[in-house]
């Protein structure tokens, strides 16, 4: 359900207007040692290009879908991961607390819940959800 509203909202923007992707459970190198597999990712139409010949690249945004099983210790690790693999946003997704953790910085968080906006800027300056809309 949460893939089906994500995709409803990124065909509004200008990312995928452009030849962007919205995908799920793809296979991204985070580092010469590291592949990761988010639960949702966006690229760009120029990375896109670039996938079609082969080359890694990594996601301008990630989202990953938080369950009560996952260890803190290893989500905040992909965290860190995430980012210094050059991810611009991701978003950590607890659907057992209807709330939506926004990262644009391992140390920069918004916290979403009910009505509260949830923005992929700087990656997708448009893609804007209000957290409740993920869970309804």
């Amino acid at each position: 359900i949460i893939q089906a509203v994500f995709l409803r909202y990124f065909i509004q923007t200008s990312v995928f207007k452009e030849g962007g992707l919205f995908t799920a459970e793809t296979d991204m190198d985070t580092s010469p040692v590291q592949t990761r597999r988010p639960d949702l990712a966006i690229y760009t139409a120029g990375q896109i290009r670039h996938i079609k010949q082969g080359e890694n690249q990594v996601a301008i945004w990630v989202a990953e879908v938080i369950s009560p099983n996952d260890k803190a210790e290893d989500v905040n690790r992909k965290l860190e991961e995430y980012f210094r693999a050059g991810v611009q946003v991701v978003w950590h997704i607890f659907p057992h607390s209807q709330k939506v953790d926004v990262y644009t910085s391992p140390d920069d968080v918004t916290i979403c819940r009910g009505k509260t906006i949830c923005s992929g800027a700087p990656a997708v300056p448009d893609l804007q959800i209000a957290a409740e809309t993920l869970f309804a």
